[in-house]
């Protein structure tokens, strides 16, 4: 947790420093691009040759901070089309969304499926932004081409990039390109959930352990033992043990089996006068002969 919010600091410092060393400039599209997204704040435009790629920072004085060489060396409609992108971070406060992420993976760090989860959503925060885009009016060839110009690199943390590891996806999706489906994240996810669901059901609890290998250790018949190491849940294990007992009882009319009641007076007998040093009495030769000779009677 201490190097993930080193991590989280770090970032958000070198980031301030990249933005503040940034330049100010001035596009005139940009305020008429702002209210096509559907922002009536001022955003703050920046260049800087310090990056490569576009991202957005900021709450309060939402800025765009975009590299030279995407200002000088992309056509005006794709500079659009990108600008509108990072308008759309703005819009939907992708910003204090990151700051959230990132706050979730320091404290569950140790958690694999946090991770997993994460990334899906930066993935999905991408995608948002495109789709904002293009129901602003981009041409979705002319921001398909846009996405491929600029090359992917990494930036700086709580920061929202304009392009994303997601690349190729998000390209293919603003072609109307079906995507394939990785299908081994969500197997390892559900395997991942019911292997301890499997585990709880097979293995036998403990107090059901306890009465097959202690209690009844000396009267359960070989056939019966396995039936029941057979079963799978407790509903069955509780109905085996009142079968178990009905079968052996002397007087069915009656409401009290007179021969389970003797057969735990038996075993407390045992326990109490029969103990060897660290051996419970049942464990004991005379404890065995004196339990088990119930049901040879």
């Amino acid at each position: 947790m201490t190097l993930l919010s080193l991590r989280t600091i770090g970032g958000w410092v070198y980031l301030r420093l990249l933005i503040r060393r940034a330049t100010p400039c001035d596009w005139p599209s940009l305020p008429e691009l702002s209210h096509r997204i559907g922002l009536r704040r001022r955003i703050e435009l920046r260049s800087t040759d310090r990056t490569d790629s576009p991202f957005t920072a900021g709450w309060r004085r939402p800025v765009i901070v975009v590299p030279l060489a995407t200002l000088a060396g992309l056509p005006a409609d794709q500079l659009e089309a990108i600008m509108l992108h990072e308008l759309a971070h703005i819009r939907r406060f992708d910003y204090i969304a990151e700051w959230a992420l990132q706050a979730i993976e320091t404290v569950f760090f140790y958690h694999p499926a946090v991770w997993w989860m994460t990334a899906i959503v930066r993935r999905e925060k991408e995608r948002s932004c495109d789709d904002m885009a293009i129901a602003s009016g981009v041409d979705r060839a002319c921001f398909a081409k846009a996405l491929v110009s600029m090359e992917e690199m990494r930036v700086p943390a709580l920061a929202n990039a304009g392009a994303s590891g997601d690349l190729r996806g998000r390209v293919a999706r603003l072609l109307g390109v079906p995507a394939r489906t990785t299908i081994w994240p969500l197997a390892a996810l559900l395997l991942s959930a019911l292997a301890p669901l499997a585990l709880t059901q097979t293995q036998i609890s403990t107090t059901y352990q306890k009465w097959i290998d202690e209690d009844v250790f000396f009267i359960v018949q070989p056939e019966e033992r396995g039936a029941f190491e057979a079963l799978r849940s407790d509903g069955e294990r509780s109905e085996f043990f009142e079968q178990f007992w009905k079968r052996r009882d002397p007087d069915p009319r009656t409401s009290i089996n007179e021969m389970k009641e003797e057969h735990y007076r038996r075993i407390a007998y045992v326990n109490e006068r029969f103990r060897e040093k660290d051996k419970p009495g049942w464990k004991t030769e005379r404890g065995r002969t004196y339990t088990s000779a119930l049901t040879k009677t």
